[in-house]
């Protein structure tokens, strides 16, 4: 294996588990139907369908198309590496539909799989163009330029943390939000159960929701993709240009999700006085950090998180925000199947478990059996 892996390897692994989830999302209901699974290539095509459907099969599958590719054309050589990666997001496209077939909330159609196949296409062929054009080894020669070896997968996460804000928040930028569900979950599991004793605790995660709180949750919340950047560049001014590009990428991704919930009258009113200070504090902090060491910036990154989760976890939930999540969840945007949702309340958890293993690995720990 090189030293210096390709960032298409876990990029196209992260648009899979995209895929599978659409596709097979709510994963309830499991049945036989008695017809086989590849029924679906035969039957008559169905009547209802909107111009949203067409451009969500083709355009879904682009992404993956073109990093797949890009993963194998980097991995191994040869011109065959162009079909076989059209071809594997074809099968990947296959299987889903025919998994689809015993999920009765969902129709598997042969139109969905051309249009998974032609976007899959197009997708390798961007891929085709890029690596002809050359582009694909400029991105090699700014990334050994700008990063260090093995930041495949802490770059992922810089892309991954925008997706992560786009669900709506009852504080801007306020990721990892687990608790409360984790323990609306243990309540209903030990009502009738010799754990009942877990209904008295007292609800998880830190109170006091005052100002400071807010400014603290923006706070850490906006340094924590600093000091993620920090982990894998060396140079300070190339730090602060990423950081400036990361944070503007995600108030802008905070102002979307306004617009999405609530129409475009309100894209700034999730904006105020504890979030202004809050970006005002994580932009001093990140720049400061910028002069840090790496083992450092690691420490820091996990403890940031740390405080963060610790603040973001109130044992309530703001009924305001409860609307808004079931209109997400169950009406207007259900084609987003609850993935942003779930990569905000993952995210700071990846971060920090990558970053252990990181640190575990350079300081030379192993484990002895």
């Amino acid at each position: 294996m090189s030293a210096f892996r390709s960032s298409a390897t876990p990029i196209s692994a992260f648009f899979v588990a995209v895929v599978v989830y659409a596709s097979l999302h709510p994963f309830e209901g499991w049945r036989n139907q008695d017809i086989v699974p590849w029924a679906f290539l035969f039957a008559p095509i169905s009547r209802y369908w909107s111009i949203w459907d067409v451009l969500l099969n083709l355009l879904g599958y682009i992404p993956l198309g073109l990093t797949l590719t890009l993963a194998l054309v980097r991995t191994y050589k040869g011109p065959s590496m162009w079909f076989w990666g059209w071809i594997l997001v074809c099968m990947l496209s296959f299987v889903m539909e025919c998994t689809q077939t015993y999920l009765p909330s969902r129709v598997p159609s042969v139109v969905d799989f051309a249009l998974n196949s032609m976007g899959a296409l197009i997708g390798a062929w961007m891929a085709y163009c890029f690596e002809r054009w050359g582009w694909v080894d400029a991105w090699s020669h700014f990334k050994k330029s700008w990063f260090i070896k093995h930041s495949a997968m802490a770059l992922v996460m810089l892309l991954i943390w925008p997706l992560a804000l786009l669900f709506p928040l009852k504080i801007p930028f306020a990721t990892g939000q687990v608790f409360w569900r984790i323990q609306d979950f243990l309540l209903e599991w030990s009502a009738d159960s010799a754990f009942n004793w877990l209904v008295q605790l007292p609800p998880l995660g830190f109170f006091g929701e005052n100002n400071d709180w807010a400014v603290l949750t923006v706070t850490t919340g906006l340094l924590m993709p600093c000091l993620l950047i920090n982990t894998i560049v060396s140079r300070p001014t190339r730090r602060y240009v990423l950081m400036l590009l990361v944070l503007s990428v995600g108030i802008g991704v905070g102002a979307l999700s306004a617009w999405l919930s609530f129409g475009p009258n309100h894209v700034a009113s999730w904006v105020n006085q504890e979030v202004l200070t809050g970006m005002g504090l994580a932009l001093v902090l990140g720049l400061v950090s910028g002069g840090l060491s790496m083992g450092l910036s690691k420490m820091m990154l996990i403890a940031c998180i740390l405080v963060h989760v610790l603040f973001v976890n109130p044992g309530h939930q703001d009924v305001y925000l409860s609307q808004t999540l079931l209109t997400w969840e169950q009406s207007k945007f259900v084609r987003f199947n609850g993935l942003a949702q779930w990569l905000g309340w993952l995210w700071p958890y990846v971060v920090m478990i990558h970053t252990f293993t990181r640190m575990n690995e350079q300081s030379g720990f192993k484990i002895r059996r």
